[in-house]
């Protein structure tokens, strides 16, 4: 089964689109494992890119979800990302804090030390400077 070619959408549109519906009419139930990217761009006669991005499509709106080394399945309805997103996401921001915390003794440390050596910090705006904007 290839693609319309007359159809207007993308390809990754239109095999997500099958995917989705295949989803939704019970052809493949919560639980199932879809097929790979490889058999995907057999079927559809599509590069493994594209199969990938229809894949993508499908978790970005929580149809499936992805194992590494196990395969894409069909999500339970209902079903919540897992903890483990959850707790990454928050070790991130932890970290991102801690980094700025170290970022800015760090800077205060360089301020002190151009000021022992009677130099300006280069990175120092005068107070009357007002702050520019990148572009």
């Amino acid at each position: 089964m290839g693609l319309d070619t007359a159809d207007e959408r993308l390809p990754y549109q239109q095999i997500a689109d099958t995917l989705r519906e295949e989803i939704r009419s019970g052809a493949l139930r919560p639980g199932d494992r879809l097929p790979t990217v490889v058999a995907i761009g057999d079927r559809f006669g599509v590069a493994k890119m594209t199969a990938e991005k229809a894949l993508k499509a499908l978790k970005d709106e929580g149809l499936v979800i992805s194992w590494q080394g196990r395969g894409t399945f069909v999500r339970e309805p209902g079903d919540q990302v897992p903890d483990r997103v959850d707790q990454t996401s928050a070790a991130l921001v932890d970290d991102v804090e801690r980094l700025k915390r170290q970022f800015g003794r760090l800077e205060g440390l360089l301020m002190n030390l151009y000021s022992r050596v009677g130099e300006e910090y280069p990175h120092e705006r005068p107070q009357d400077e007002p702050k520019r904007r990148s572009a």
